[in-house]
């Protein structure tokens, strides 16, 4: 690729933001000291990445290059690829919060691709994704397309599962998705709304798996521990085996998501605490 801004293409770079940067007290050493520094191995990590990803080496690691086999490049454990969510030959670019759809030369036919070009060219993207899975959000304020870009949509039957739903206030969501990816667009609302409706289901689904996630500590013998409170009581582990939740409990964030993005639906970063020891816990962290 020539002529492409990679630091722009990469993205997570509100995932550096979360990585915590020490800093020494230097009023406390003296002069001959002050240029030492501490760095996080987290942080170096994500950096010495990109730029092995900015700049791929396919020679082998040898400092022996007696066989002329060693001398050509190889491929299989250097580099890893999967099939792009949007079909083959469909460039994606984010101009300005605007999806801008490009395809490549000689690489048509391809319904996934054509489909996602019609429906989310010119769209708006937002910006958020979750843990563990390729997710894509995009809205549109006017829903007049909605019910074309659904049918549209329906193309895809086979290679995406395709699903629509009610959003809050006077909006519409649709997603396409497999076990691989999901791509969702919302129609009618505007990009404060959009968000708040991804974070608010992405929420819903980490508390439902973080009961199940009781449930199968439970089966296997555990009385506490992960939710929050010390044990289980005996009629408190019927309930959840009964019917996947206790009365009485609620769900709190163990790290606010808005700080800490990378924990958008993760279900171990919800815990359950009884109402009132819920109530105390969000007004300590309204405090900070």
């Amino acid at each position: 690729m020539f002529n492409v801004d990679l630091n722009r293409m990469l993205g997570s770079k509100y995932a550096v933001s979360t990585i915590h940067q020490p800093s020494l007290a230097h009023e406390s050493l003296d002069d001959s000291k002050s240029h030492f520094s501490i760095s996080i191995e987290m942080n170096q990590k994500y950096e010495e990445a990109i730029k092995s990803l900015q700049n791929p080496d396919l020679l082998p690691r040898s400092f022996f290059l007696t066989s002329m086999s060693l001398h050509l490049p190889n491929f299989s454990p250097r580099i890893s690829t999967k099939p792009s969510s949007f079909g083959e030959g469909l460039l994606l670019s984010d101009v300005k919060g605007k999806a801008r759809v490009t395809l490549v030369d000689g690489v048509r036919g391809d319904v996934v691709q054509s489909v996602f070009s019609s429906i989310l060219n010119a769209s708006s993207i937002l910006d958020i994704s979750k843990a563990g899975k390729e997710c894509f959000y995009f809205f549109k304020e006017d829903d007049r397309s909605f019910n074309d870009d659904y049918n549209e949509l329906q193309r895809l039957s086979g290679s995406y599962n395709v699903s629509n739903e009610p959003v809050r206030p006077s909006g519409k969501e649709m997603c396409a998705y497999n076990s691989k990816s999901r791509v969702c667009i919302i129609y009618g609302i505007d990009e404060r709304q959009a968000l708040r409706h991804v974070l608010r289901s992405a929420r819903k689904m980490a508390v439902k798996k973080a009961w199940s996630r009781e449930g199968n500590r439970v089966k296997s013998g555990f009385i506490g521990g992960v939710s929050g409170i010390s044990t289980w009581s005996p009629s408190e582990r019927n309930e959840i085996l009964s019917k996947g939740e206790v009365r009485g409990y609620q769900p709190v964030d163990i790290f606010n998501v808005h700080k800490y993005p990378g924990l958008i639906g993760q279900s171990s970063n919800v815990i359950f605490l009884k109402e009132p020891d819920a109530q105390i816990w969000r007004a300590r962290r309204r405090k900070y």
